[in-house]
């Protein structure tokens, strides 16, 4: 369905006044925009019309918000944003007022949804690239490393080689005076070599050791107020006082006099006991009421069961067996005992055992019969 049908229905309940038809015709053109732009395909008209008719009233400076126009054009707030921001991806976005009233771009968009799967794939296209190029980068780290460990190894067998011939040269005797020479500047050159070496691997342990604190320059523990180890375990673990004596010898079960006099000291005397029974019991006193008054009631509920029980036992009454022999003489002595309904003829009931009796016809409606004048 056309967006632009709706339109001016929604303009109007927008209220722009003098300006409602100028917002209108920015609306329209909008959304002829947005038709030629494919952003209208496979959406509903209520969500084009409300992101034109808010980009149309912003453009003539009128302050109207997501929340008017979503109450107006039934459409959640999701959907308009959603819409503008698609109109923002298309250079018409870029123009001014008077640009869009009078230049027409020849240009047409392609759909959102084409757009958004082809950023998707540029996307994951250059994450590929970027994934070889890393690639790239470790293979040729990798050759760096294998360069470098092949001068490295060798430059060791030069060194052992050099070591080996100097060894030689200088336990035998030559007599030739370039066999001398070339010894000794074969020997020079190994002792250069192992100098370097162990200059490198010296540097090496310098920078090691950097980080390694020496002794004596932190804080002594009886700077801090530690002090010894004995000093510590005084202040952590205090040694614990002795309540209770070790009674091993019959000697230290004998009290003192102090010992008795403590003892009975706990004691309390009748005076004290009368006294904290009425202090008790003063400070209680709700309580006890309380509790008396719950007494009195189970007392009570308890004498009306035992004569609400006594009742409904003496309202029983035996039952005699039923000694008839025939039908009617029972059917007679039920009905003495308890009438079950009264719409039960219990005459007609008693004599359907009695022979010859006339079975009563059902009443039947009297024929009324209606005289012609």
């Amino acid at each position: 369905m056309n967006p632009c049908l709706y339109i001016l229905r929604f303009s109007s309940q927008l209220q722009f006044a003098d300006k409602q038809h100028e917002v209108s015709m920015t609306a329209l053109r909008l959304v002829q925009r947005m038709k030629r732009d494919s952003i209208h395909s496979g959406r509903r008209p209520s969500g084009i019309c409300g992101a034109a008719l808010l980009i149309a009233a912003r453009l003539h400076e009128f302050n109207r918000t997501p929340a008017d126009v979503v109450r107006i054009v039934k459409v959640h707030e999701s959907t308009l944003r959603k819409r503008l921001l698609e109109f923002g991806d298309t250079p018409s976005s870029a123009l001014t007022l008077e640009e869009f009233m009078t230049v027409d771009l020849e240009e047409e968009q392609d759909p959102p949804a084409f757009r958004a799967a082809r950023k998707r794939d540029k996307e994951r296209l250059q994450k590929l690239m970027e994934e070889e190029d890393g690639e790239k980068e470790l293979t040729e780290l990798q050759k760096e490393i294998e360069a470098q460990l092949e001068r490295d190894t060798n430059k060791r067998r030069k060194v052992a080689a050099v070591i080996g011939t100097s060894t030689s040269c200088l336990g035998i005797e030559e007599t030739s005076l370039e066999d001398a020479e070339a010894s000794r500047f074969a020997a020079e050159d190994a002792l250069d070599l192992i100098g370097e070496l162990a200059s490198d691997v010296q540097a090496k342990d310098e920078g090691k050791n950097n980080f390694k604190v020496e002794k004596g320059l932190g804080p002594d523990l009886a700077v801090i107020g530690l002090g010894q180890q004995d000093d510590k375990d005084k202040f952590v673990k205090p040694e614990p006082k002795q309540f209770t004596k070790d009674l091993h010898n019959a000697e230290d079960l004998i009290l003192e006099q102090k010992d008795e006099e403590y003892i009975n000291s706990l004691i309390m005397t009748e005076d004290e006991v009368k006294h904290k029974a009425l202090l008790w019991n003063k400070v209680n006193a709700g309580y006890l009421k309380e509790q008396k008054i719950k007494e009195e009631v189970r007392a009570r509920e308890k004498e009306e069961n035992k004569d609400r029980k006594r009742k409904v036992r003496g309202s029983y009454k035996k039952r005699l067996p039923c000694n008839a022999s025939t039908a009617g003489e029972a059917i007679g002595k039920m009905i003495a005992e308890k009438k079950i309904s009264s719409k039960i003829n219990y005459d007609i009931l008693k004599s359907l055992d009695q022979p010859g009796t006339p079975i009563p016809a059902p009443a039947t409606p009297k024929e009324t019969t209606v005289r012609s004048e």
